[in-house]
């Protein structure tokens, strides 16, 4: 009796090893990852713009990112700086502002449908 008791201890416990490991398998299948960094092409780190009078018109472009679930992947573009702050969701890898004198920081944020982000490097420009 004391025999046949202890044997099914162990049973059950190999059994509830062998459903958590289950489980864990289960779990990772299900695990979401995050898009590509993005790649920024300008304006450069560290440019400097000469300023127009009524404002100097910023072309911002970087590259596609991808997903490693292929879910779509959409672009929030974050500009800061001399009393102005600009974000901007986008479905495409280009925007243009209308900036005024200045130092400011740019970054580019890509995030998938599933809440999943990877943020870019902070870079700078000037207008002067």
């Amino acid at each position: 009796m004391k025999r046949t008791f202890i044997i099914g201890i162990i049973l059950i416990s190999i059994i509830a090893c062998k459903k958590s490991e289950n489980n864990e398998d289960n779990t990772s299948t299900n695990t979401r990852e995050y898009p590509s960094l993005p790649v920024y092409n300008q304006p450069a780190n560290n440019a400097s713009f000469p300023y127009q009078q009524f404002g100097t018109l910023v072309i911002f472009k970087w590259n596609s990112c991808t997903d490693p679930q292929d879910d779509p992947v959409v672009y929030d573009l974050s500009v800061n700086g001399s009393n102005q702050y600009y974000v901007q969701s986008l479905n495409t890898t280009e925007d243009s502002l209308n900036i005024s004198y200045g130092h400011y920081t740019w970054y580019v944020t890509a995030r998938d449908n599933h809440g999943n982000f990877t943020q870019g490097p902070t870079w700078t420009f000037s207008l002067q």
